[in-house]
């Protein structure tokens, strides 16, 4: 059985902390970086995607942008959603302790499946959130009746 030293595992438990700290200090200091590069990182929001019968339709969180900010393509199977959230505007005079909300340039990307109509999709922005409304082609094709082998040789010889 080992014996525990109550000194040696405070001063294990003190650097720990040390280096937690320091660690949330440089990360303070990058998400403090007025740099234009720092500052005008993509992020990606978050999205719900979900289907109905007739469609799928995607959700993003997108608080505080507004509509003129946002664009919305499709290019083959991709759907692109991209933007900026305005920074200048967010960032009043003050000293920060922590900085979680994203800002700047916004851009997600959905790969659609193949039974989408590209053409009739939608899109409609309200209170800071995009829904997005891509329909399902609609399903071709005729139902191809089953018969039995005796009925078949009957069809043939009348």
């Amino acid at each position: 059985m080992r014996k525990y030293n109550s000194f040696e595992i405070l001063r294990a438990l003190y650097e720990r902390l040390n280096k937690i700290l320091e660690e949330g200090m440089q990360r303070k200091h990058i998400m403090m970086d007025t740099t234009p590069d720092r500052r005008m990182s993509t992020w990606e929001p978050p999205i719900d995607v979900y289907e109905n019968d007739e469609s799928y339709i995607i959700e993003v969180e997108l608080a505080g942008a507004k509509k003129e900010d946002i664009s919305v393509e499709i290019a083959g199977t991709e759907l692109r959603i991209q933007g900026i959230r305005d920074i200048e505007s967010s960032y009043p005079a003050g000293e920060y302790h922590r900085i979680e909300i994203p800002r700047g340039v916004f851009e997600r990307i959905i790969v659609l499946p193949d039974n989408v109509e590209q053409t009739n999709i939608s899109a409609r922005f309200d209170k800071g959130l995009l829904v997005v409304t891509v329909p399902k082609k609609k399903k071709s094709g005729r139902k191809v009746p089953v018969v039995e082998e005796d009925e078949e040789q009957n069809h043939d010889t009348a």
